[in-house]
Formats: C-alpha cells, structure tokens, sequence
C-alpha cells in the first residue's frame, strides 16, 4: 500500500499584498480558495503597508518582513527573516512574485534547499524588466526549478527574454470568482441605483478599469472616445475605474478634447462588480498586457469587450465573439470598434453573452485552484518530497 505524503505545503512571497492590483488579487483569491487537504499555503510580504492582508483574509499565516531595500542591511535582515519563516512553515515549495521577492526569496530559498517557482505574470523590456533587472533574473533563474506563467504570451516572453527553455514553464491562468459577478440587468432603466453608486444617470455607460499609469495607454482611450463621439448620436459616456499618478493629465486631455463632462473618474472602487452591472461595454488599451483581471472581469458580467491587441490579451478576447481587438497604434480604429458595439444592442447582448460562458467553461475559480494543485503534485513527484 503507498504511503500518503500528506497535503503539500506552499509559501508564496510577494513584495506587498494589498487587494486592488491584479497580481494582488489574484493572489488573495487563491490563498482563500486552495483545497486545505491538499495544499497547506503560507504568505510572507516584504513590506509591512497599510492595506496588507491579515491572516484572517487570506486564511492562512502571513508574514510580515518589513524590508524596503534589497541591497542593504535592511535586505540582510530580512533575507534572514524569511529563512527563519521557511524553515518555520516547513515549507515543501517557494513561489515568487515581483521584482524583490524574488531576489530575496531565491536566495532564501537556496539557502534552506527549498525549490523555488517563479511567476511570471508581466510582459514588457524596458518598462518592468530594465536590462540589469533582466540580467538579474538570468542569474536567479539558475537556483528556480520551474516557472508559472498566467498567459502563452507570458511563457514566450520569459523564453526570448530570459532564456529560459520552454519545458520548464507551465502556464495556469488568471481565476474568476464568478459568485461576484452577475450578468448585465441593463442600465438604461436603473437610473435610481446608478445615482447611488454616483454614476452619470442617463446614456449608455462605457467602463475602463485600470490603474492610471502609463501603461495602461489611457490617453490613447480618451482621445479614440472623443472620436467615437463624433461618429455616432447616441449618448453614451466614459467611466475610469481606479486611480493613478496619470490622473491629473487624462483629465487635461479630456478638457483639451472637448469630452471632459462625459469622462468620470471613480477612483479605486471596491464594488466594482457592482458597477460592472450598469455598464454596457469594458473596454482596455493598454501597451502591453500579460493577461488582464479586467478583461476577465467584463467577461463574467456578460460585457462585450474592446480592447488592443497586445500580449495575452487576443487569448481571452475572441474577436468578433466575445469583442473586438484593435492595434495598438490607432486610436481611430479603436474609436470606429467602439461606435459599432455603441450602435448595435444585438452585438453587445450576443457577444457578452459569449464572453459570460467562455468564463465559465474556462476560467471558474474552482477548477483554476484544482490546476494549482495538479502543479505542485506533480513538481513534489519531480522533487521526491519526502513523506511526513
């Protein structure tokens, strides 16, 4: 008869865990979802912020380092503290997210032989991954038994960029808790309720969520808005969703363009599914995307998308099913995708309803933890992890 190994136990470190950003959220979902009987998870964060998640929200130990610089003393000490909480949890598993979590936590890892995972869940030379931080991650890479990746366009970016054979990559993607999104009741006859969430109260309502920076490319957004306005008659208006240092420029721009009493911004928001309800189209133009919670999101809600097709993006988005995709480079082309869906109710309904059950078959919360665990069964048999 064989032996049970017993659950498998995993620490994830990460720079910061605060709820908001995607990688965060992504995280968070994960850690309350895992199968207790299977995997044991553990966190540890390098900086101890206001906002980071407590033991209670992820049902599970975090740790909190406090390090804010890598190369330091501060970084010495906290390579040391999470080598103590390592050997603490008796960690089977190491999985690292971000730029300084991986240094540390590799090194940590290495150092009480522990394997290490990295994710990978950004796309982009030169804004996330400078060249000393790529050469970086070439060296860490040599002490990193496997990667996980949450796009195809993910995996080929770390194979050309860091030289990291294939094989050693499994992509798992992004995980939607669809008990937080319901379809689309309309917006045009829930004036009451949009005045409560303090959204413009008449015309169709067009939805962006994403943090105001540049990579985000919202300026390319407002300028195809303020195009699209003059394409078609209907009254329909722009709702950004989060916040950003960009912010005080996209408004210039609004006001430079003529379209600033019709772009609304609202800040973070945490009752953002319930915002999701009153629009009637998401749309994303960001420059480069690995694989977008926003995208996701819009889908289970049963929105049709428009958005640029860069990096992961053209695997979740079926063109002319579940919405359009657009280049990145022209805004009159993404103004003339939006007018289309802003004219056609049909289109809207038949390809949100799409996007809804391509989520469903797909990307449900349940199944996507089940791939987790499938991972690390199958590195615990790559690793010979020893009965407990």
């Amino acid at each position: 008869m064989k032996e049970s190994r017993g659950p498998i136990r995993v620490g994830f470190i990460i720079d910061a865990l605060r709820p908001g950003a995607g990688t965060e959220n992504q995280l968070i979902l994960i850690l309350r979802s895992l199968d207790r009987a299977k995997i044991i998870p553990s966190v540890c964060c390098l900086r101890d912020e206001p906002g980071v998640v407590v033991a209670e929200d992820v049902r599970c130990e975090v740790e909190l380092v406090g390090t804010r610089k890598v190369l330091s003393f501060q970084g010495f000490h906290g390579l040391r503290k999470i080598r103590n909480w390592i050997r603490r949890s008796r960690l089977d598993f190491l999985v690292t997210f971000f730029g300084d979590s991986n240094v540390l936590g590799t090194l940590a890892g290495s150092i009480c032989g522990v394997p290490v995972i990295s994710s990978r869940r950004n796309i982009g030379t030169g804004y996330w991954h400078t060249w000393r931080a790529v050469q970086t991650l070439r060296l860490l890479n040599r002490l990193t038994l496997a990667f996980l990746a949450n796009s195809e366009a993910a995996r080929i970016s770390t194979v050309e960029t860091e030289g990291v054979e294939s094989d050693r990559i499994t992509v798992v993607p992004n995980a939607v808790d669809l008990r937080r999104f319901r379809q689309r009741k309309g917006s045009e006859d829930r004036k009451e309720d949009r005045m409560a969430l303090g959204l413009p109260r008449d015309g169709l309502l067009i939805g962006c969520v994403a943090n105001l920076r540049p990579i985000k490319n919202l300026p390319f957004l407002i300028k195809a808005f303020a195009k699209s306005s003059n394409l078609v008659s209907e009254d329909f208006q722009l709702l950004l969703i989060g916040s950003g240092p960009d912010e005080q420029e996209l408004r210039n721009l609004a006001d430079t363009l003529g379209v600033a009493p019709r772009v609304h911004f609202l800040g973070s928001r945490k009752d953002v599914p319930t915002i999701l309800e009153h629009l009637s189209l998401g749309v994303l133009t960001s420059s480069v995307e690995s694989s977008p919670n926003s995208i996701y999101e819009y889908m289970a809600s049963s929105l049709p998308v428009v958005a640029t097709a860069v990096g992961g993006v053209p695997e979740l988005v079926d063109h002319g099913r579940t919405g359009l995709l657009v280049s990145s480079r022209n805004p009159d082309d993404f103004a003339t995708a939006m007018s289309s869906l802003v004219m056609s109710m049909d289109d809207r309904t038949r390809m949100g309803e799409a996007g809804r059950k391509r989520i469903e078959a797909e990307f449900a919360l349940l199944p996507i933890c089940e791939t987790w665990v499938e991972f690390f069964v199958r590195m615990s048999s790559k690793t010979r992890r020893p009965v407990r």
